[in-house]
C-alpha cells in the first residue's frame, strides 16, 4: 500500500489516490504480496525495493488510464 501511495501521490491528490486505491484494493493487496515475496529472495532483495516501486508506478499508470478511459 505504501509503495502504491508513494507512487500516486506523485500525480494525484492524496484523496484521490486513496480512493483509486480502494477501488482496486485487491489488485494493489497482489501487487503488494508480490513484493513481499521478491525481498524474501537472497541476493533479489538488494533491489527490492527499486523493483517494488517500478511495479507500483506501472500498476497506478494502468488503473489511472482505466479509470479515465472509463469516465
Amino acid at each position: 500500500r505504501e509503495f502504491f501511495d508513494m507512487a500516486a501521490n506523485c500525480y494525484l491528490k492524496p484523496s484521490e489516490s486513496r480512493k483509486l486505491r480502494k477501488s482496486n484494493r485487491v489488485i494493489v493487496i497482489v501487487f503488494g504480496f508480490l513484493i513481499v515475496v521478491i525481498n524474501n529472495i537472497p541476493i533479489v532483495n538488494l533491489f527490492g525495493p527499486i523493483i517494488a516501486i517500478t511495479l507500483m508506478v506501472h500498476l497506478f499508470f494502468k488503473l489511472n488510464t482505466q479509470k479515465l478511459a472509463e469516465s
